[in-house]
């Protein structure tokens, strides 16, 4: 038996953390940003914190935009972490998709970062949904991880979605 020059990819097995990287990556941004949102402003609801803001004067739209905007830095913040983590560390690479053209290297890596960050932006306004519903902070992350286990198994992080059944395919494409 004699081995080809593959067709696709390279000639070199391609690592678990390769494939399984991003996806995770994304899936623990999301989640961080979630259960960090909904947990703050539940807390902040269960100490009185928040009757005692308006009570001193502080309208709604001035605490709804400070909690905007800490929690967006956090989003940046986590997200240039995690990146830092998954490229510095674990050294996975950037491919650029197949006859496409020769895109720059920053932009490849600034689509990434983008897509990072709009992911956290997500979690956010997914935790100020859990935080105007719930009372508790169990309950914030029960919801969390009920929201995002089935978006991880079914996104193809851990089974491809070429291979999924027709059903369980359009779930995921619901999700």
């Amino acid at each position: 038996m004699q081995y080809e020059p593959p067709i696709y990819g390279h000639s070199r097995p391609t690592l678990v953390v390769e494939y399984v990287g991003p996806g995770l990556v994304l899936a623990v941004i999301f989640f961080a940003a979630i259960s960090i949102t909904g947990l703050s402003y539940v807390v902040e609801k269960r100490e009185g914190m928040l009757e005692r803001s308006i009570v001193a004067g502080v309208s709604p739209s001035e605490i709804i935009t400070a909690h905007l905007l800490s929690q967006c830095l956090i989003v940046v913040l986590q997200a240039a972490i995690c990146l830092a983590v998954l490229f510095g560390v674990f050294r996975v690479p950037v491919h650029c998709g197949d006859g496409v053209g020769p895109p720059t290297r920053g932009l490849l890596v600034a689509c990434v970062v983008a897509l990072a960050v709009l992911q956290g932006f997500l979690g956010m306004f997914g935790g100020f949904v859990l935080s105007a519903v719930c009372d508790e902070e169990k309950v914030v992350m029960q919801w969390a991880l009920a929201i995002t286990l089935p978006m991880v198994v079914v996104a193809g992080v851990f089974w491809p979605t070429d291979r999924k059944s027709t059903r369980l395919n359009s779930s995921h494409i619901t999700i």
